[in-house]
């Protein structure tokens, strides 16, 4: 249900009830560096200088780095090594040599000779995947790592790794044609009907571009041609130190770390023949007469999108930051304050035009289920900005006339006084609450930001340095401002519109499309409308809830409490994000108010509930009225039961819990809602067959819980989707809402005191509720019979299998065998990457994982999985199934047992490190777990013994519950694959 509720989430950015986006920091896109090795901050026209916090420095050898101290989260640091090379670097008949390279940089390496990369980071305590990682894009080649600890000794051997990727690299001939077969599977897996689609938009968009034609992942031709002696001729040539920038910010001393990036670095020097230098200047001339392309995809939902090329110097001409090839010469006054009134007049029209939109969205006839501007740039060939829009089925005439029709209305009329003073107001608080926060950013954001910035030719500047540049001029932005600069972006630009249908006989020719588009022109316009909005009416719900229990959990040093009405609510006080409180409103028991033929009026009604709207107030009004507030409050029915997330400002927080304590108590179900409803609905199910993932969980995630929708989140069909009338969502949600039993954990930089006094207000001051939850009856996963197998299909092109073997855990386990079966998951995640991928080159992302719910007695799942080319699934069943019998049949080395289990113990503590940690680790759902405590109290001791024979014990334990249950998702395009087939086990 992620995918559904990220969709709604976009909704309410538009609405402005999330945090404000400051598009004024002018994020950059990712573009090539210059030549010149200097830093932006140091070729900027305007003098403009960086975060003070960053330590910049260079080698003599040309390699440059970053480093910045950084407290949070605590005792970790971030690293990243961006090489300038990409796609965009290959010759074609060996694309995908870039990428093919980076898998290599794992592997043997001159000072680790008879094992790679993997397994350091292993003992390192780094789990691959999510503590270290590499992509290829068009330009760069990136690598990341995420260190446990702050001592100097652990960001010295991460160093050391990055220095084996620079110029260590081994390249056997072993480890290359190990490697071939995972990148040409991961090419499998990623050539997707969606990879399809963008490569026919991209051609479309910049005939001739290399962009356009040279993808990182390559083709089976180009990968089966490389040679060990082209990846060393291509690795020589780029692997050098003048086209890397390091990164590193973390919890260290930041002047040890230089000596020792100093000290690891100093004689990396190139070898061989270095590739020439590439500029960023763009390459290519586009159509400049209007132009459009349709074509049908019926695995991918509909859309819309129209491009305007911009100027390439247009980048400059709206960010100050800028210092790249298009920048600026002249660096007066006047142009200093034209830079900023015209990159904040853009944000201000954009942001305008996003909430239009949204306003528009409540109409039955909308023509749209979501829509917006946006910014695109393709590598060396062009800059866009445009719009993009997804139609009601394949209704696009009517989606692309909303396009056009709001556009011109913005050219002729510009947006409105109240609108700019809107804008102004989100912006404001936008920025300042960046700047609050700016001392808690965590580490990786702020390594990505330093690299993407620096790479792009973009200062990389302290948010209040941002905040200072808007209050110098946004007072002075008028009307005429913004008006002057669309008509600069957009009037007299021809537009390229691409149309992708999904239901379609064929392409519609791009004569009718233009058509469309002018008939559009055509439309008579009035100005915007603004409405006129109330304070908001909810501030007052009777009188402050007196506290009737109250305890301080010492060892966690946070407050456990009462109220007269029945709320419990946890409360801690937390320095880890400044000025920034969350909380958790969670009602009831979890799935037990529905029933499992019930995921369609769970998914109607919790959207219902907030695009409803309030009595007082209807959505857009709400929006509105929050739209200078920064804060967060969203009501979602999922797996995890019936919620209320929010979270903001310590200034607005007070507003957040009554607007939380108003969907409680007054949610209006506005009718006006249900089309919004319907065609983001509609819009899920066309997408569902896309992929094998999304298969897998539409239509395997069911099957594995016996047919229980629940567990999805939304209804196996559409027409279950759209089904509960308003009656049915009032009558099943009003008394939940209302009187269930409701548990509010809150964790930030608040006082416990002013945090009681906060919820007394609010949530202690609604009427009586139920006094606990109801744990009688647990919600049992029913799973499917173990050895029981289904076979699903998704449509489109053939992406390769999604391969899922799935063991039960039916009655539950004591707490020891839970432990021992984690870590047995941990070792079997390493040899699915060792056998499964490095050895049999079977799959790119084998993986195992430990699913058992502790508040259900440690119930659920144990699963390997693996996507696989689809004609070798049968080959990964096995090669999955031999894993768990290898563990079960010989117990784990020392190494390997140390290597599973060092990352899952630096993991264990992480939750400490951040305030969502805190709340969704510790605080959410104690009411209904209170054994919890114990358990955290205890957690890494107890997993630090489990043993390499309880390892195996576990392993035999589990391969006598049964055969997995197993399920294959393959494209339909495979000849003799059915639509679905499932069977159970054959009889003993």
């Amino acid at each position: 249900m992620a995918d559904f509720y990220r969709f709604f989430a976009r909704i309410i950015v538009l609405a402005g009830i999330v945090f404000p986006i400051a598009a004024f920091s002018q994020t950059p896109p990712l573009n090539a560096p210059s030549p010149d090795l200097a830093f932006p901050h140091e070729r900027n026209v305007f003098g403009l200088a960086p975060d003070p916090a960053i330590q910049w420095g260079r080698l003599d050898t040309g390699l440059r780095y970053a480093i910045m101290e950084n407290k949070t989260p605590r005792d970790q640091a971030s690293l990243q090594l961006r090489v300038d090379v990409g796609s965009l670097d290959e010759v074609p008949e060996l694309g995908g040599i870039a990428h093919f390279l980076e898998h290599l940089a794992f592997q043997k390496t001159i000072r680790r000779p008879d094992e790679g990369l993997f397994t350091e980071l292993e003992r390192l305590g780094l789990q691959s995947g999510a503590d270290s990682n590499a992509t290829t894009g068009l330009e760069a080649t990136t690598y990341y790592l995420t260190v446990p600890g702050s001592g100097i000794d652990r960001i010295s051997r991460a160093l050391d790794i990055f220095r084996d990727i620079s110029d260590g690299l081994l390249l056997t001939e072993e480890d290359v044609e190990q490697e071939r077969d995972v990148v040409i599977s991961e090419l499998v897996s990623r050539d997707s009907s969606a990879a399809q689609s963008s490569k026919i938009r991209m051609r479309f968009l910049t005939p001739g571009a290399k962009a356009a034609e040279q993808w990182p992942a390559g083709t089976r031709e180009s990968l089966h041609a490389i040679s060990r002696e082209d990846l060393l001729a291509f690795y020589q040539a780029h692997y050098r130190p003048e086209k890397m920038l390091l990164v590193l910010v973390g919890d260290f001393d930041a002047e040890a770390v230089e000596a020792e990036v100093r000290a690891r670095f100093a004689d990396f020097k190139g070898k061989g023949v270095a590739a020439p230098d590439v500029s960023e200047e763009l390459t290519i001339s586009l159509p400049q007469a209007p132009r459009a392309l349709s074509h049908v995809e019926e695995s991918l939902r509909p859309s819309i999108t129209v491009y305007f090329e911009q100027p390439a110097k247009s980048i400059a001409s709206q960010s100050l930051g800028y210092s790249g090839a298009y920048r600026l010469q002249k660096a007066d006054e006047d142009t200093r304050r034209a830079v900023l009134k015209r990159g904040l007049a853009l944000d201000f029209a954009m942001g305008a035009y996003r909430r239009r939109l949204q306003d528009l969205m409540f109409a039955d006839d909308a023509g749209f289920s979501s829509g917006g501007p946006f910014g695109d740039h393709i590598p060396r060939a062009a800059y866009f900005a445009g719009f993009q829009f997804t139609p009601v089925g394949d209704d696009w005439r009517t989606a692309l006339h909303v396009a056009r029709r709001e556009l011109d209305r913005l050219l002729a009329f510009g947006i409105t006084e109240q609108e700019l003073d809107l804008m102004r107001r989100s912006q404001i608080t936008s920025l300042k609450a960046s700047a609050d926060r700016a001392d808690t950013r965590s580490s990786g954001a702020l390594a990505s930001n330093i690299l993407r910035s620096t790479a792009a030719d973009f200062v990389a500047r302290h948010p209040s340095a941002l905040l200072a540049d808007l209050m110098d001029v946004v007072d002075q932005l008028s009307l005429e401002d913004v008006k002057a600069a669309l008509k600069d972006r957009y009037e007299g630009k021809a537009p390229a519109i691409f149309v992708r249908l999904q239901n379609s006989d064929g392409p519609v020719s791009e004569a009718e499309i233009l058509a469309e588009w002018a008939a559009a022109g055509e439309t008579p316009l009035q100005p915007w409308q603004p409405s006129d909005d109330k304070a908001f009416a909810y501030q007052v719900f009777g009188e402050p809830g007196e506290i009737v229990s109250q305890e301080h959990i010492e060892d966690f040093d946070f407050e456990r409490l009462t109220f007269a009405n029945n709320v419990v609510a946890q409360i801690k006080d937390s320095d880890l994000e400044r000025n920034t409180v969350r909380f958790s409103i969670r009602l009831g028991n979890g799935l037990s108010a529905f029933a499992p033929d019930e995921a369609g009026l769970m998914a109607k009604a919790g959207q219902w509930a907030t695009l409803g709207g309030l009595g007082a107030h209807d959505f857009q009004e709400l929006s509105r009225l929050f739209a200078d507030k920064n804060m967060s409050v969203q009501l979602s029915i999922d797996g995890g039961g019936v919620r209320i997330l929010g979270a903001a400002m310590r200034a607005d927080l007070p507003i957040a819990l009554q607007y939380a304590a108003a969907l409680l108590t007054d949610p209006a179900f506005r009718p006006d809602a249900v089309p919004i409803y319907e065609r983001s609905m509609t819009q899920l199910f066309a997408g569902l067959r896309a992929s094998p993932q999304s298969v897998l969980r539409a239509e395997g995630v069911p099957f594995i819980f016996s047919g229980d929708q629940r567990r999805v989140g939304f209804p196996a069909d559409l027409e279950a989707a759209l089904a509960p009338d308003r009656e049915t969502v009032v009558k099943r949600l009003t008394p939940l809402l209302a009187h269930e039993f409701l548990e509010v954990s809150l964790v930030g930089d608040i006082r416990v005191l002013e945090a009681q006094t906060l919820l007394a207000n609010t949530l202690g001051a609604l009427p009586e509720r139920a006094a606990e939850p109801d744990l009688a009856g647990p919600i049992l996963p029913q799973f499917a019979d173990n050895g029981a197998k289904a076979a699903f299909t998704y449509d489109g092109h053939d992406a390769g299998s999604r391969v899922s073997l799935y063991w039960p855990v039916r009655d539950g386990v004591e707490r020891p065998r839970a432990l021992a079966l984690h870590l047995m998951t941990s070792v079997l995640d390493i040899l699915a990457r060792e056998d499964v991928r490095e050895a049999g080159g079977l799959s790119y992302s084998p993986q195992a994982s430990w699913q058992l719910d502790s508040s259900l007695g440690y119930r659920g799942l144990i699963a390997l999985s693996a996507d696989s080319d689809s004609a070798r699934s049968h080959e990964v069943v096995e090669a999955l199934s031999a894993l768990l019998e290898r563990v079960a049949q010989t117990a784990p080395s020392d190494d390997l047992l140390e290597r599973a289990r060092q990352p899952v113990m630096e993991q264990l503590g992480r939750w400490r490190d951040s305030n969502q940690g805190w709340l969704f680790g510790m605080l959410e759902g104690l009411s209904h777990a209170p054994e919890r405590l114990k358990r955290y109290r205890t957690v890494e001791a107890d997993y630090r013994a489990v043993t390499a024979k309880q390892v195996q014990d576990a392993a035999i334990w589990l391969l006598k519950t049964g055969a997995p249950i197993e399920i294959v998702v393959s494209p339909i395009s495979i000849e003799g694959n059915a639509t679905k087939e499932a069977k159970a086990p054959d009889a003993p």
